[in-house]
């Protein structure tokens, strides 16, 4: 009954944001994405570069086994872009957005500022959940899309580093091999575990109860239950 009950209640804040996604605030919806957004720029970009090389890393014994050292951008590349890059982008924004999310709207709600809102006859739905829903997912998607290129860079440096491949010749492989649909596939990943990280979090701080040690304790059953489901 309880993970009903908790389903129920991510399925109602999802539905509300949506019901409100034309009449929330757009100051909010903006403070929400540059809050998101611009505070994982450096640690998306460090991640991103670091799962380029770690993937080359892997790559690089059989590369030089079977002188393919020609389709190691395309074959490293698959592994950025459709895998290992949006999941390093969304344990990253779990750890910081959601996380920031769930401590904010959680002393919110502790502090008594939503049933004080609510008696003035304030939509808290458009002021709370729908511009941080959205905002996270308008923020997710820029980062994944800035975790690729970091990740790729990181790749054909690494590359270069350890198989003596050029750098235009890593550049023309990854090129060759991966379409667009490969890169919408990616970044359809890291919108829907955006969606899960900022429901779960909005959610934690909803609920919040008992006075400032249940933030933290929101905040952790957020990030905790966050990883969980972008890992399974």
């Amino acid at each position: 009954m309880s993970v009903l009950h908790e389903l129920g209640g991510l399925t109602l804040i999802f539905g509300r944001s949506v019901r409100r996604l034309f009449g929330m605030s757009g100051h909010e919806w903006i403070r929400a994405t540059a809050l998101q957004g611009h505070g994982s720029l450096w640690g998306v970009m460090v991640v991103g570069m670091a799962t380029g090389c770690v993937i080359v890393l892997e790559t690089a014994a059989y590369t030089a086994k079977f002188g393919a050292r020609d389709i190691m951008g395309g074959q490293a590349g698959i592994s950025i872009i459709r895998e290992f890059g949006p999941l390093m982008v969304a344990l990253l924004q779990a750890g910081w957005a959601g996380a920031r999310t769930a401590a904010e709207v959680g002393n919110l709600t502790l502090g008594g500022q939503f049933l004080s809102l609510r008696g003035l006859g304030v939509e808290m739905d458009g002021l709370v959940s729908a511009p941080r829903l959205w905002g996270a997912l308008a923020a997710q998607l820029m980062l994944g899309l800035w975790g690729q290129l970091w990740a790729t860079l990181g790749g054909a440096v690494a590359g270069f580093a350890l198989m003596d491949v050029p750098l235009g010749t890593f550049l023309r492989s990854f090129g060759g091999t991966i379409h667009p649909d490969d890169i919408a596939e990616g970044l359809l990943k890291v919108l829907v575990f955006g969606l899960a990280t900022s429901l779960l979090s909005l959610r934690a701080g909803l609920t919040a109860q008992g006075g400032a040690q249940a933030v933290g304790r929101q905040v952790a059953t957020s990030v905790v239950r966050s990883v969980a489901v972008i890992l399974l």
